[in-house]
C-alpha cells in the first residue's frame, strides 16, 4: 500500500486568506465568500534553484516507482518491484527523526509514504473527519502528477475539481451523482443505450479503434449534461485533451505566457477553449437540473460546478475509459 502525506511548511504570503484558524472560524470565512487556499510547500511552490532540484528529485523518483512497477517484479511476486522501491526510500522522515513503522520518507522533499496495510487503512479512515475539521486537504494534483493554476482562471483556488474544498464538494457531489452515479450506471435505460452506441460503433465497414476516445466523449456529455454533440466536437475535444495535462504539469512561471505554444499546443487557444466549454455546460445543466441549478448561492458556485464537469470529461472519465476500453481490445486480440 503505498500513499502520501505531505506536511506544512510556511504561509505563503499572499491576499488570500491561508489561515489555519480554529475550524468554526474557517467555516465562517468559508461561507462569507472568502476562498481558502493551500499551504506553502517547497516542493510545489519553490522559487529557487534548491526548491527546483526537489521537485526535479520528486519526479524522478516516482519515475522510477513507476519503471519498477510494471518491469522490477522478482519472478513468481507480483507487486515485488513497487515493494522493494519504497522500501528503498531513506527513513529520515521527520528533519533528523526516524520514521516510525509503516512510515518511509519521500518521495521527494516534504513528503512521507505510508508502505503497510495496516497504517494505510488508518490513515484513510481518519481522512474524512480531517476533511471536516478543514484539517486535512488535497492538493491540485491527478495521481502523483502535480498541476500548476493555469488552466484553472474559473476558479480563485485555480485548482482541478479533485482538490477543491470540502464545501465545494458538498455542493457538487450530489449532482455529479445524479448525474452519472451508482442510480445512473446500473440502470436498464443507461445500459440499453450504451450497448444501442457500441452496436452502431462497430457496424461501421471500418471501425477504427482510434476513434474509441471520440466515442465515448459523445456519451459522457449525453449523460452528464443532456448535450447531443458532433463527431466532429467530439474530435476536436479529444485532440485537445493531452494539451491541458502538458501544460498544467508545466513550472507555472513557464507554462504558459501570452501566446505560448507548450509541447504543441497554444495557451491562450487552451483557455478559451476551456471558457467556452464551461459557458455551455452551464446552460445545460440549467435545462438539465433546473431544480439543483437554481439552488446553487451564487455565480462562482455554478462556476465551480461546470468546471468540475469538464475535469471529469477531460481528464477522469475522458481519459480513462478509452484507455480501459483499448486495453481490453488488445487482450482480446491477442487471446482470439
Amino acid at each position: 500500500m503505498y500513499r502520501r502525506a505531505r506536511r506544512c511548511a510556511r504561509p505563503s504570503t499572499s491576499s488570500e486568506a491561508r489561515s489555519r484558524a480554529h475550524p468554526h472560524g474557517v467555516a465562517r470565512v468559508l461561507h462569507s465568500g472568502v476562498e481558502l487556499t493551500e499551504a506553502y510547500s517547497s516542493l510545489l511552490d519553490g522559487s529557487d534553484l534548491t526548491s527546483y532540484w526537489q521537485s526535479a528529485q520528486y519526479y524522478v523518483q516516482n519515475l522510477g516507482y513507476l519503471i519498477r512497477g510494471n518491469v522490477g517484479d522478482d519472478a513468481g511476486n507480483p507487486a515485488s518491484g513497487i515493494l522493494n522501491t519504497v522500501a528503498g526510500y531513506s527513513n529520515d522522515c521527520f528533519a533528523g527523526y526516524a520514521c516510525t513503522g509503516g512510515l518511509k520518507a519521500g518521495p521527494g522533499a516534504g513528503t512521507t509514504s505510508i508502505v503497510t496495510h495496516a497504517f494505510a487503512m488508518e490513515a484513510l479512515n481518519s481522512f474524512c473527519a480531517g476533511l471536516a475539521r478543514l484539517d486535512r486537504y488535497r492538493r491540485n494534483e491527478l495521481g502523483i502528477q502535480f498541476f500548476n493554476g493555469v488552466i484553472w482562471p474559473e476558479k480563485p483556488s485555480h485548482s482541478i475539481g479533485l482538490g477543491d474544498s470540502l464545501s465545494d464538494h458538498a455542493r457538487a457531489r450530489p449532482l455529479l451523482d445524479k448525474m452519472v452515479g451508482p442510480a445512473f450506471a446500473m440502470s436498464a435505460e443507461t445500459r440499453r443505450a450504451i450497448a444501442d452506441s457500441a452496436a452502431e460503433f462497430w457496424a461501421q465497414p471500418s471501425p477504427d479503434t482510434a476513434s474509441v476516445a471520440s466515442w465515448n466523449v459523445v456519451l459522457l456529455h449525453k449523460f452528464h449534461l443532456g448535450l447531443d454533440v458532433t463527431a466532429a466536437f467530439a474530435d476536436e475535444f479529444v485532440s485537445n485533451q493531452l494539451g491541458y495535462l502538458a501544460i498544467a504539469s508545466q513550472p507555472e512561471s513557464t507554462s504558459c505566457v501570452a501566446g505560448a505554444v507548450v509541447s504543441g499546443w497554444n495557451c491562450d487557444y487552451l483557455i478559451q477553449y476551456k471558457a467556452d466549454r464551461i459557458a455551455q455546460y452551464k446552460l445545460a445543466i440549467a435545462a438539465k437540473f433546473p431544480r439543483d441549478w437554481a439552488a446553487l448561492p451564487n455565480e462562482l458556485a455554478k462556476t465551480k460546478l461546470a468546471s468540475q464537469v469538464l475535469d471529469a470529461l477531460l481528464f477522469a472519465g475522458g481519459l480513462s475509459i478509452p484507455t480501459v476500453i483499448l486495453s481490453v481490445l488488445l487482450i482480446l486480440s491477442v487471446h482470439y
